[in-house]
C-alpha cells in the first residue's frame, strides 16, 4: 500500500508541475507521501496480530472504523486525511490558476485552511461522541 502511495505521489507531483512551479510539485509529493504512509501505518496497526485478513465491504469497514477506539490509529487517519487535502489543494488551485492566475495562491490557502478547519471540527465532534 505504501509503495502504491509512492507511485501515486510521483503521479501527483508530475501533474502539479504542469499547473505550478517545481517547488509546489515537491510540496504535493511530500504531502501525498506522508498521507500514504500514515494510512498504511493505520492499516498495519489495524491488522496487527490478525492471521487471516479477509476483504471487507465499504459498509463493514465504516462500521469497524466507528467501533475502533484506538487513539493511535485515529490520529494516523487524521494526519493522513489532512495531508490528502494539502496534496490535492495545489492541483485544484493550479487548475483555477489557469483561468485566474492571480487567485492561485489565494485559492490554495483557502482550500488548505478550510480543509484543516473541517478536520479539527470533525476530530472534536468524534472526541465528544466517544466520551458520551
Amino acid at each position: 500500500m505504501i509503495l502504491a502511495g509512492f507511485a501515486f505521489s510521483v503521479l501527483l507531483a508530475l501533474l502539479a508541475t504542469q499547473l505550478w512551479t517545481a517547488g509546489m510539485a515537491v510540496v504535493t509529493f511530500i504531502a501525498s507521501l506522508v498521507s500514504s504512509i500514515a494510512f498504511g501505518a493505520s492499516v498495519i496497526l489495524q491488522d496487527r496480530g490478525a492471521t487471516d485478513i479477509s476483504p471487507t465491504s465499504f459498509s463493514q469497514q465504516q462500521r469497524k472504523n466507528r467501533e475502533d477506539i484506538n487513539p493511535s490509529r485515529r490520529h494516523l487517519r487524521f494526519v493522513g486525511s489532512l495531508f490528502v487535502g494539502i496534496a490535492l489543494a495545489p492541483l485544484v488551485a493550479g487548475s483555477i490558476g489557469l483561468m485566474w492566475p492571480t487567485g492561485r495562491w489565494f485559492t490554495f490557502l483557502l482550500i488548505v485552511t478550510l480543509w484543516a478547519m473541517l478536520h479539527i471540527v470533525s476530530l472534536r465532534s468524534r472526541a465528544e461522541s466517544v466520551r458520551q
